[in-house]
């Protein structure tokens, strides 16, 4: 049996994107009511996953439902015992005073929340700084460390401003994203703390 459980927020995060390239792993990919649409091309990339992944769709609407769908099984599995590490996938903040006191509780860090797929995988990751990257990095750096965008909305505004007229609001989003894939960046609490202090970018 898979060591590691990973829970996918799909109502706040779509792009999953090499789902299928992580190993020792079950997940559970949870659905808005309203989510009607499935892209084919994602539908055929997780059927390799056989039953190691499962769709579950939530029954009930409104603005957490999703969440608290989450939490319930998240408590369901970690009471269990059944998983060694457990991953929540999603940008909501919300669910990090949970996942707090499930650490604190058990004595140890067996979940975490992680903005982007790739984060779960525990392959290393890939450093590579793109010329998109570079660009914001260098921007980013020129501000004092307390002074930069504490929020993900407000650095993806910060972003918006550095590529203005040159990226699309969605093209934006994406170099953020490869930010905290390769740990440039991260979130604790819901506020962002850097590392790219020690980047050299020559």
């Amino acid at each position: 049996m898979a060591n590691k459980l990973v829970l996918v927020d799909y109502e706040n995060i779509q792009n999953i994107e090499g789902i299928d390239t992580i190993q020792d792993a079950e997940f559970r990919v949870l659905v808005g009511k309203n989510q009607t649409k499935i892209p084919i091309d994602l539908v055929l990339q997780t059927q390799q996953l056989g039953k190691s992944l499962e769709w579950l769709k939530v029954s009930g609407q409104g603005k957490n439902a999703l969440d608290f769908h989450i939490a319930f099984y998240l408590g369901k599995y970690v009471e269990a015992n059944k998983y060694g590490h457990y991953v929540i996938v999603s940008k909501d903040t919300g669910y990090d005073a949970l996942i707090e006191h499930i650490n604190e509780s058990k004595g140890s860090k067996i979940v975490k929340r992680v903005t982007n797929i790739t984060q779960v995988s525990n392959k290393q990751v890939d450093k590579t700084i793109t010329p998109e990257m570079r660009k914001l990095i260098e921007q980013l750096k020129k501000i004092q460390g307390n002074k930069r965008p504490k929020k993900r909305s407000t650095l993806i505004g910060f972003a918006t401003s550095v590529f203005a007229n040159q990226k699309s609001k969605e093209e934006v989003s994406l170099i953020v994203e490869d930010l905290y894939s390769r740990k440039y960046i991260s979130e604790a609490n819901g506020i962002i703390k850097y590392e790219i202090d020690t980047i050299s970018l020559k």
